[in-house]
């Protein structure tokens, strides 16, 4: 995999970032508004997530940043389109909505789907993510991706790293105890030799450590961008976010 251009890149098309901690709903609100205003959706997550991947596939430490990087130059990732998902009959397929395009990734040539996003994945990933190297081996990947599309990237470091000239920025925040609940919500049917208390209390656990190693790392850690407009994400409903952001982007770019 090539290195990363250390130069910032222009931003020819509109591009709006969409970051936050692990748990805030920046993926769906991302989603929703690429597809309010027919944007390709660019979920960077897929790409650390095949980093993740590969770690347990190898059997490569994701502790250890320098096997992680070599074993990032034995591969090739290529992002593909909604179009070639639905062509594989890949699981990732999503819908297209009001114009607007969902990204996959492809490893080594193959689609990758569900073996993404289980927890052991998401722990690797996490952990693989931290080190200088690995991110700066995936930033030309993300730079370029679709460079005449208008974007609605989401990730960790978009506004503050990956497209620092990006025209609005948007940084999702939501209480731990929030997205420990929302969480228990999901994983509680799957658990069933735990009380709903203890489940709450691992969840939380687990999210706390998490944004403390992604906010923390010394790269690209997962922080505001100094332009970034903050939006809570506790409260309103998953369409009102998403028609206030899109009203936000159409106001800031003259849509």
């Amino acid at each position: 995999m090539p290195s990363a251009n250390s130069s910032n890149l222009a931003v020819p098309r509109i591009v709006v970032t969409v970051d936050g901690l692990a748990g805030t709903g920046k993926s769906s609100i991302a989603a929703g508004v690429a597809s309010e205003l027919g944007f390709v959706n660019f979920s960077t997550g897929l790409i650390y997530r095949t980093v993740g991947f590969l770690a347990l596939q190898e059997g490569v430490s994701p502790d250890d940043g320098q096997a992680l990087s070599e074993m990032l130059k034995r591969h090739t990732l290529e992002l593909v389109d909604s179009g070639e998902l639905v062509d594989s009959g890949n699981d990732l397929a999503a819908k297209k909505i009001g114009g607007s395009m969902t990204l996959g990734i492809k490893l080594d040539g193959q689609i990758l789907g569900k073996n993404l996003r289980t927890p052991a994945v998401s722990e690797a990933t996490s952990l693989a993510s931290r080190f200088p190297a690995v991110r700066e081996q995936l930033l030309e990947l993300q730079r370029t991706a679709y460079p005449d599309q208008n974007l609605v990237t989401e990730g960790r470091d978009m506004g503050s790293v990956v497209f620092k000239k990006a025209q609005v920025k948007f940084f999702i925040e939501v209480p731990v105890e929030t997205r420990a609940e929302r969480r228990m919500r999901q994983l509680s049917s799957q658990q069933p030799g735990l009380s709903a208390e203890q489940l709450t209390a691992e969840i939380k656990r687990e999210i706390i450590e998490r944004d403390k190693r992604d906010a923390e790392r010394s790269a690209s850690p997962t922080v505001a961008a100094a332009d970034a407009i903050v939006i809570d994400n506790s409260q309103a409903s998953l369409e009102e976010t998403v028609k206030k952001i899109a009203l936000i982007v159409r106001e800031r770019c003259g849509l």
